[in-house]
């Protein structure tokens, strides 16, 4: 079964944490996900962000506290 991806703003929602946050954990690769160029010419991406690996995230995160 393939993976599901959903758009930073909606991955941030699911963490309870800003969306910057969210792109920032997945330049630093603790998120996985893909970036989706929207516009050559003005260097413009969206990123979608792996539900799975959200899930592992939140697991890691009960397990530190």
């Amino acid at each position: 079964m393939g993976n599901e991806y959903i758009s930073t703003g909606k991955a941030a929602r699911r963490l309870g944490i800003h969306q910057d946050t969210v792109r920032k954990l997945f330049r630093e690769k603790v998120l996985d996900g893909y970036r989706i160029t929207t516009n050559v010419h003005a260097g413009t991406y969206r990123i979608m962000i792996a539900v799975q690996s959200i899930e592992h995230f939140v697991k890691r995160q009960k397990i530190e506290k």
